[in-house]
């Protein structure tokens, strides 16, 4: 299946994201807002689209958001979007849940600056899929357990060091219990 035939005839299973009511929100309308327009990719926020759907897919050599962030050693990048048209495909980094995120982040976009965000579809990447994106990264792990999300540089040691790779890093590291390896 190529990216285009997924705007030309979608496959099952596409679901609608409700965008978030800004007054339930824990952050203020203001600075959800501003949280929202470093994320959107640039392409949403400088038109209007019949539809953009996001999947799961990691493509770093075109439609890279002009919001990609640097000197930090987490969250950097930001899904790229390519152009069919009057429709825009969204590649997110292959997780359910960034999957979901990202398009609830447009849709909620969307709704905050007055736009239709029913124009937002989003296709769960299939285990197999997420499990060969997490076979691509050149991670050497040989341990129990793996932690993926914010905060990580809170949870490891200070001591220790990050190895980077391309949209990643990881750290090697023993939990204790008692002086024995649980």
């Amino acid at each position: 299946m190529t990216l285009s035939s997924l705007l030309v005839s979608p496959p099952a299973g596409l679901l609608h994201p409700a965008p978030v009511d800004p007054a339930r929100h824990t952050m203020s309308r203001e600075r959800l807002l501003r949280y929202l327009e470093i994320k959107v990719h640039h392409l949403i926020q400088e038109q209007d689209w019949d539809s953009i759907r996001v999947v799961g897919g990691y493509n770093r050599t075109r439609g890279i958001s002009r919001h990609e962030k640097s000197g930090k050693l987490f969250n950097t990048e930001r899904p790229t979007a390519q152009a069919y048209g009057r429709n825009l495909l969204v590649q997110a980094f292959p997780g359910a849940d960034y999957v979901q995120h990202y398009a609830l982040i447009i849709a909620t976009y969307l709704a905050m600056t007055g736009r239709p965000a029913d124009t937002v579809t989003y296709q769960p990447p299939g285990e197999e899929e997420c499990r060969t994106a997490l076979d691509t990264l050149d991670l050497d792990l040989h341990g129990d357990v793996v932690i993926v999300g914010w905060g990580l540089e809170h949870l490891a040691p200070r001591s220790g060091v990050w190895t980077q790779g391309p949209g990643y890093c990881w750290q090697r590291t023993r939990h204790r219990t008692s002086g024995r390896r649980p």
